[in-house]
């Protein structure tokens, strides 16, 4: 399916009237409750998962079901970012872990507590960045995440800015109902 030129990129939800844009303001709302770290271990991806898509699934319900009846923010900080991990383009070389302090795993993966979407573009290779994890990286932790995307060498992690335009044009639509830049 195309839209304006691009082809259609699946989005993952939990469900029709769930929006992408619930999921991003109840990780903002979880991280502003982390006291030292962002993986915290009661929403943390289920083992052996059938797939990205579930495994991401997964921590966005677990994370819906501990923040029940918390409250969440009304709309997105104007601090913050979103982050991209390609997570099939990863060499786990631990680079990104050592230079973020942490923050990136050893598969450069961004903390599980901050994911708010996956994208899959059915028409591009899995190994040609067709997977696209989504995070939120709260305004205390942009320096280390960007120390571990310059040491990253395979460029599997970048700021949503710096991303494809389709993923970013998709993502972008999802959670603010507009293209414009953040």
């Amino acid at each position: 399916m195309s839209r304006g030129g691009v082809q259609q990129i699946v989005i993952t939800t939990l469900g029709e009237s769930e929006s992408p844009r619930s999921a991003l303001l109840e990780a903002i709302a979880w991280c502003a409750r982390a006291a030292h770290s962002l993986r915290t271990l009661q929403i943390g991806p289920r083992v052996l998962e059938s797939s990205y898509r579930e495994t991401v699934l997964s921590v966005i319900r677990s994370r819906r079901l501990h923040l029940a009846g918390a409250p969440r923010p009304i709309d997105v900080p104007g601090e913050g970012r979103l982050l991209a991990y390609f997570p099939d383009a990863e060499l786990a070389c631990g680079a990104a872990e050592e230079a973020s302090e942490g923050y990136f795993d050893v598969h450069n993966a961004p903390p599980w507590d901050t994911w708010v979407l996956l994208t899959e573009n059915p028409h591009r290779p899995r190994e040609a960045y067709g997977t696209c994890l989504v995070a939120w990286v709260p305004p205390s932790f942009l320096s280390l995440a960007q120390r571990g995307i310059e040491a990253n060498p395979e460029d599997c992690i970048c700021w949503l800015d710096d991303c494809p335009r389709d993923v970013q044009e998709i993502v972008r639509t999802s959670l603010f109902g507009t293209e414009a830049p953040q």
